[in-house]
């Protein structure tokens, strides 16, 4: 991957897109413990890796509209307890690098210097499930962003080069719908890009609120991988980025 600018992207937590709301992200990334072993026949540190860690820190603006920040960031007025999926978009088209975790959120703060703006940080770090991985998936886009769907339909063919082995991982961040009754979101795979077979399923949506999923499969993904969606109503809002594991 060439190196890019910070230009164009896109920030979903639990299904809100805040993008607009969002002025900077840090420490989106990987780590791990180094745990000291240290014999006393050495005369240097011997360490071996513990367990690994997530984390993201975004900075914004406090914004009390319908599904922006301040409704995103709590629930029934409270930090929430629950995983929260969120998803960072590199770029806007399929394909293009996406980074999305499982986490607990740490924080959401508002904060307001002199003559300025009322700004807000909020703090995420992986939680480690079966269903989610271990930490941030870096991955890819299935959809350019936010996609807005009408019918059901099939997603685009995304060629990945070869087939793997050890399963993969896809989050699934469903901003509205008009009047959707139940929509389905699937991952499938490929090995020729013409017969095609489920490998992850989302839960079934039937209302028009903000949600999001992260869910986990393991084996064989073959080479081409795609979504396809069964809608019944109009207009479900969402996107889905996949990693290989």
């Amino acid at each position: 991957m060439a190196k890019q600018s910070g230009l164009g992207q896109k920030l979903y937590v639990q299904g809100y897109d805040i993008s607009t709301d969002t002025s900077s992200l840090s420490n989106v990334g990987y780590m791990q413990e180094l745990l000291d072993t240290t014999g006393i026949n050495v005369s240097a540190s011997e360490r071996v890796t513990g367990l690994e860690s997530s984390q993201m820190t975004v900075n914004g603006w406090f914004d009390v509209a319908d599904d922006k920040s301040h409704e995103a960031y709590l629930v029934s007025n409270k930090l929430p307890g629950t995983d929260r999926a969120v998803t960072y978009l590199i770029g806007d088209a399929i394909t293009e690098p996406a980074f999305f975790l499982n986490a607990k959120q740490a924080e959401y703060n508002i904060t307001r210097a002199s003559g300025s703006a009322l700004a807000t940080t909020a703090s995420f770090a992986s939680n480690a499930t079966s269903a989610a991985g271990d930490g941030v998936q870096f991955g890819v886009m299935l959809d350019g962003g936010s996609t807005t769907y009408s019918s059901s339909t099939n997603g685009t063919t995304v060629d990945q080069s070869s087939s793997s082995s050890a399963g993969a991982v896809a989050c699934l961040q469903f901003q509205s719908g008009t009047s959707v009754s139940s929509f389905v979101v699937k991952v499938q795979h490929s090995t020729n890009g013409a017969s095609w077979s489920d490998i992850i399923t989302f839960s079934t949506i039937s209302a028009n609120t903000a949600t999001a999923e992260i869910l986990s499969m393991e084996g064989t993904v073959n080479r081409y991988v795609r979504t396809i969606n069964t809608l019944s109503g109009t207009n479900a809002t969402c996107q889905v980025s996949f990693a290989r594991l």
